[in-house]
């Protein structure tokens, strides 16, 4: 079998784009790909491969689960627009390779072990998240099938499109039994474990999350011929704004937040906005 770096390497490529990221948004293409290759190499393991009606793709060591009280060991396929090669694929596929591992060395568990591969974590195609681990806990709201890509086209369309191939090489799962236990292994994403030259760490705390968009509004006029004392300029609103919240925020210790995306009416050079959105991410343990 093959080891995990060399699977990485696979799996890099499913969605590679030019600027050496990784694009797999929930049941394109590539995440169709993606979610089909997983299922071969836990086949290859000799686990039972599993689907449900949301995409997420289960490697079990028990061929009938019923109501058994099982262990969960996994991660999320998808990745946000040019992406890292590890974020969410190495929790999918550790859990995979250590299950099947032990299936193989040890067979059947007294518990049975069950890795998954979630749908989606990351929101990147629609404008929600964790929609995988959502539906496996019933928290789903019937609302988000309704949701529309870029392209116009529908969450609940693309489901059923990628959900139906996916079902042709997997038997279809209701999750009925009791998560016993649920384990996942994550690169993380920040500085803290490389500065203290540390291998790995354990997550103490899941932080709360507020995304809020704001909208600033002015009024378009000619960049030349409009006094400075008689404009009602949206960019000089947001620009203010955002100063007052950076020295708000600052205060608070634990908070993390960011301003990442600012959207400009009209969008010209020569033209006094008229409006300007932007976002503000906000995150507490607390």
């Amino acid at each position: 079998m093959k080891n995990i770096v060399s699977l990485l390497n696979e799996f890099k490529k499913i969605g590679l784009t030019s600027f050496d990221g990784v694009t797999r948004c929930v049941y394109d293409e590539n995440w169709l790909a993606a979610q089909k290759k997983y299922m071969q190499i836990a086949s290859d393991y000799g686990l039972y491969t599993f689907v449900d009606d949301i995409g997420n793709v289960y490697a079990t060591t028990e061929k009938n689960l019923g109501q058994k009280a099982f262990i969960l060991s996994g991660s999320h396929m998808d990745t946000v627009i040019n992406g890292g090669p590890l974020d969410g694929v190495y929790g999918t596929l550790a859990s995979l390779i250590s299950i099947g591992t032990l299936m193989k060395k040890f067979g059947h568990p007294k518990i049975p072990l069950v890795a998954v591969s979630f749908s989606e974590e990351e929101g990147s195609r629609f404008n929600t998240a964790f929609t995988g681990s959502r539906y496996l806990m019933n928290k789903l709201e019937d609302t988000v099938y309704g949701l529309r890509d870029h392209e116009g086209l529908s969450f609940n369309h693309a489901r059923q499109n990628a959900v139906t191939q996916l079902k042709e090489l997997a038997s279809e799962l209701k999750v009925t039994g009791l998560i016993h236990a649920f384990i996942e292994l994550h690169i993380e994403q920040g500085p803290i474990l490389e500065k203290k030259r540390q291998d790995i760490g354990i997550v103490t705390d899941i932080v709360g999350q507020k995304k809020l968009l704001i909208k600033c509004y002015g009024v378009a006029n000619h960049a030349g011929t409009t006094p400075m004392n008689m404009r009602c300029d949206a960019m000089k609103k947001a620009v203010t704004l955002i100063h007052q919240l950076y020295a708000v925020f600052d205060e608070f210790v634990a908070l993390r937040y960011t301003i990442g995306q600012i959207r400009v009416q009209p969008n010209a050079a020569n033209v006094i906005p008229s409006e300007v959105d932007f976002s503000l991410d906000l995150r507490h343990k607390s």
